[in-house]
């Protein structure tokens, strides 16, 4: 349950009341509630319960702070900013300066995030001047005036009746080097729409979106909740239909119906439920609107409201299941009157009601000792029901619950006159469960007085047989002939009743009871419908039973079947054990045992360390002078060496003198690629051509460990042209110069060199007749950020289109999003991710964290994290990531202000993470700041340069003695 809160908390989704009481409860009763656990349900109540009312919510901020006292946990002034938190999100009008004063008595001081609580909760009232002592005094302790302070100061302009102010704080945070952001145009739109100022709400909406910085489908949603809250909702048709255009029925929706159903506002609520666009027609949890039902019983509206809702809702989706859905949440919520209100109501609407709409309450009513309640369900189970699951309910539900009441059958009937037969019959199979056949006929009451219920009749028999048959064979009959006089019995059903118990006894076995029993039925002209001739024991019996059970059962025209048995064969594998191939031994090189061999190849070795081309030229011509055949070994790091040295030309003729011998399979796939690439730098694209087609041709070992990507990157961005780099692409792909799993990279290096060497068209042109031949779009954030930073619509269309063929809707968007926010346009990527019907790809993003920390960009790192900030995207991980990016950079503040930011959204911090961070600090000799000192860890290590010393030290001596 906790883990289910902070997940909630951690991916933006709402919690629930149910979720939150239950979570809240489990505190209550433990003795050990800490900061953390009080800070972190305030900050569940700055923003929901989502199905909660104000009122309530702020009920329980001042219940938690009370329970908070009452264990003599101290307030922090972190606690005291999430109190003042839970304030502002829920519009509560508080003194500032008594709170402010609060904290001071508590020998608390106010911090940065204190100030802009205190300010904003002055703006709520309207109070300019109150905010701006507040604003005066934060500026002597040089904290950072920022844009939510500024947003703040609007609303109070507002408020205090001066949209002309207010107007001007637009100019005054430019000024400050400052860019609205959305809530700033919410602000403003927000006030026009408690007036019910739709004109001017719109016109904030759409300059929002003129200015980059679109109001999301949440807040254009908490904008139409304020119209309806101020009794303007005639007016909300057009923002209404603004939300339609740019979002979907989704998370955001369900919880703001809910939020409206919690203030009353039910036919708002259903209205924003119907209208919206729902883009999972298969999803009942959207369509039934269950969710509706749900809150209205929270929030204890009445039966009549409930099934007003459901009726709605039956009528727009016949298949859901509103009615039956009430009453389960009713009954969840422990609202046991409320659910039977449901049932009458549900009947008088000609609505079908079942047993189980009503057992529930009844076992309620029963664990309450509450014998009203009781007595006035099962009158409405039997008024209001019919047919077998009534009478079964009756017997195993109702009349259990009476007697666990203490109450007799002279009560039972008393309170229900008029039932005296069904209740005969229920106490009559009763008895025969509980107490035998032979108690059964004491209690039983004329065959006048009870009713044909074969349904509980033949369940009653079934459950006595194993207990009371064998001993009770006479009263087992008199009962079977009881029930056959009763009124409406029939013969099918009773010859099944009598089947049943003859059948139990055959498969016992116990022959002497089952022929007199059998007897026993002869003898009261009882039929069975059984054909016990098929049935295993029938060869086993003897055969006077035989005759008996032939004349008993009513059916004649048997025919024997034949004994099915099972044949088992046993099959038997056998193993064959093949010849393995026998090793061969290694063979060594006679040419390597001449005399001088050791110093030519000690004279060579010297050339190769001292990278002296002419020389080991030289001794490369001594050595085949003296006919030493060399090994592959040899060939490869002398062909490597060339190339390294810059001799390229002298490598590509050793190439070309071992092809025409045909001992190209002395030389390594990797090191001929090496050789390719240093030939496209000096120009000489045919000798690279050859060299690829020779990889097809020839029989180049291959070496596991070696990658070719390297060097096929070099052959692609070292094509003098955009034609000689359409050339080796399609080489390098013809003759398989890279494995299967590379042959993307190869494609991106040919785009990278498209984009370095190609104008717009050219770029669209060659992107084009690659979709067209390998169906792929590489790097497509590249090509979509080039196009975008050039403000080109229309060649940015078409490379969409591309990318949608390739990667589909989904993916390609992420792209899209990526690539603005590099271009230095995240208000664009926010829009992006936003896109109605879009699926978040939490992996896809967090990979993206992580290449922007490797190549130390941090700053597109903060922008995406800020970006995902109110996505269902992990917040623990995306902060993880910009702490990691901001310890990559050195730059310890900002990853200390991470910290922060964790605990401020009460999210505990990885301990890894802290760890790392202390430890730079420890590293740098810099004072730990406060908030860090918690996570200290005092580690008694001898110190890192005396550790490297001795390291040092000691690889020096094994070096000597070597």
């Amino acid at each position: 349950m906790v883990i289910e809160m902070h997940k909630k908390i951690d991916y933006n989704i709402g919690i629930s009341s149910n979720l939150f009481t239950t979570f809240y409860s489990s505190l209550k009763d433990f003795d050990a509630v800490t900061e953390q656990d009080i800070g972190f349900l305030l900050h569940v109540c700055s923003v929901g319960p989502f199905d909660a009312s104000v009122k309530k919510r702020l009920a329980l901020v001042e219940e938690i702070w009370n329970k908070m006292e009452e264990l003599g946990l101290k307030p922090t002034t972190r606690l005291f900013n999430v109190k003042l938190r839970t304030y502002c999100g829920n519009k509560k009008l508080f003194n500032p300066l008594e709170e402010l004063m609060n904290m001071k008595s508590l020998g608390l001081n106010p911090d940065k995030v204190t100030y802009q609580l205190l300010i904003e909760g002055f703006c709520q009232k309207g109070d300019i001047k109150g905010a701006n002592l507040v604003l005066e005094a934060m500026k002597e302790t040089d904290y950072y005036i920022n844009l939510n302070i500024f947003n703040s100061f609007i609303t109070g302009h507002l408020k205090a009746g001066s949209p002309e102010e207010a107007a001007k704080v637009l100019d005054i945070l430019r000024s400050k080097n400052l860019s609205p952001n959305s809530e700033t145009y919410f602000r403003y739109a927000e006030h026009y729409a408690e007036v019910g100022d739709i004109e001017n709400v719109m016109k904030y909406v759409h300059e929002a979106e003129a200015d980059n910085v679109p109001m999301s489908q949440t807040l254009l949603l908490n904008l139409y909740q304020v119209m309806i809250n101020s009794g303007h909702g005639n007016n909300a048709e057009n923002l209404l239909n603004h939300i339609m255009k740019i979002g979907l029925f989704n998370s955001a929706t369900i919880q703001k119906s809910c939020q409206l159903i919690s203030e009353g506002f039910n036919d708002a609520a259903f209205e924003l439920y119907m209208k919206m666009p729902k883009a999972e027609e298969g999803r009942l949890t959207y369509h039934s609107g269950s969710f509706l039902l749900k809150t209205m019983i929270i929030n204890d509206q009445s039966a009549e409201e409930i099934i007003s809702m459901a009726d709605k809702i039956q009528e727009v989706h016949p298949k859901s299941l509103a009615h039956q859905n009430s009453l389960l949440y009713s009954y969840r919520e422990n609202k046991i009157d409320l659910a039977l209100q449901l049932v009458e109501l549900m009947h008088a609407k000609n609505h079908p009601i079942r047993p189980v709409y009503i057992v529930p309450a009844i076992c309620n009513y029963r664990n309450n000792n509450n014998i009203t309640g009781v007595y006035k369900a099962v009158k409405m189970l039997i008024d209001k029901t019919s047919g077998q699951d009534k009478e079964e309910q009756l017997l195993h539900c109702c009349y259990p619950a009476l007697l666990a009441l203490k109450q007799t059958k002279e009560d039972i009937l008393s309170a229900f006159k008029g039932d005296d037969k069904l209740w005969n019959t229920v106490f009559f199979c009763s008895d025969i469960m509980n107490s035998g056949y032979t108690q059964a006929l004491n209690n039983a009451k004329t065959k006048e007085d009870m009713l044909w219920l074969p349904s509980i009749l033949e369940h009653a028999l079934n459950r006595a047989k194993q207990n009371f048959l064998a001993t009770e064979l006479e009263s087992s009959a008199s009962v079977l002939s009881l029930i056959s006089q009763l009124p409406e019995a029939n013969k099918e059903g009773m010859r099944l009743l009598a089947g049943d118990l003859l059948f139990y006894l055959i498969m016992k076995k116990d022959w002497i009871s089952t022929e007199t029993f059998t007897q026993l039925l002869t003898d009261k002209n009882l039929k069975v419908n059984n054909g016990f001739q098929n049935m295993r024991s029938y060869a086993d019996m003897p055969v006077s039973l035989k005759e008996k059970l032939i004349r008993i059962s009513a059916r004649r025209d048997f025919k024997v079947r034949p004994d099915q048995r099972a044949q088992d064969e046993a099959v038997i594998d056998r193993v064959m054990k093949g010849d393995l191939p026998s090793r061969q031994p290694n063979k060594t090189d006679p040419s390597l045992t001449k005399p001088n061999f050791m110093k030519l190849l000690s004279s060579l070795n010297d050339s190769f360390r001292k990278k002296d081309l002419d020389s080991l030229k030289q001794g490369h011509r001594e050595l085949q002078a003296n006919g030493f055949i060399m090994k592959a070994s040899y060939f490869n790091s002398y062909l490597l060496k060339l190339v390294q040295l810059g001799d390229s030309e002298t490598a590509f003729s050793l190439f070309q003198e071992l092809r025409a011998k045909g001992d190209d399979g002395m030389l390594d796939k990797s090191v001929v690629l090496s050789l390719g690439a240093a030939l496209i730098k000096t120009g000489n694209v045919e000798g690279t051509l050859n060299i690829l087609k020779a990889l097809s041709e020839g029989k180049f070992s291959c070496e596991e460990k070696f990658s070719n990507v390297d060097s096929v990157k070099t052959i692609l961005i070292e094509a003098p042209s955009i034609k000689d780099a359409e050339t080796l692409h399609e080489a390098i792909i013809k003759h398989k110069a890279v494995e299967t799993s590379e042959v993307q990279k190869v494609h991106q290096f040919y785009v990278s060199r498209i984009l370095m060497l190609s104008d717009d068209d050219e770029v669209v042109r060659y992107l084009m007749r690659l979709h067209e031949h390998y169906h792929v779009f590489p790097s497509g954030e590249k090509i979509l950020k080039r196009f975008i930073e050039k403000k080109d619509v229309d060649r940015l269309k078409r490379v969409m289109d591309v990318g949608l063929h390739v990667f589909g809707n989904n993916y390609l968007h992420h792209l899209l999003a990526f690539s603005f926010l590099q271009s230095g346009l995240a208000n664009k990527a926010a829009v992006i991710f936003q896109t109605p019907g879009l699926k978040l790809n939490e992996r896809l993003i967090l990979d993206k964290c992580q290449y922007y920390i490797k190549m130390r960009k941090v700053d597109w790192l903060s922008e995406l994290v800020n970006i995902t900030r109110t996505l269902p995207i992990s917040r623990t991980q995306m902060l993880k990531h910009l702490a990691q990016g901001y310890i990559a950079t050195q730059d310890l503040t900002k990853a200390t202000s991470v910290i922060r930011t964790f605990l401020d959204d009460f999210i505990e911090p990885p301990k890894n993470l802290v760890r790392d961070i202390v430890r730079l600090y420890q590293n740098a000799n810099q004072e730990l700041p406060e908030i860090l000192k918690p996570y200290e860890q005092v580690e008694k290590k001898q110190p890192r340069s005396e550790v490297n010393q001795s390291s040092t030290d000691e690889k020096t001596d094994d070096i000597k003695i070597i």
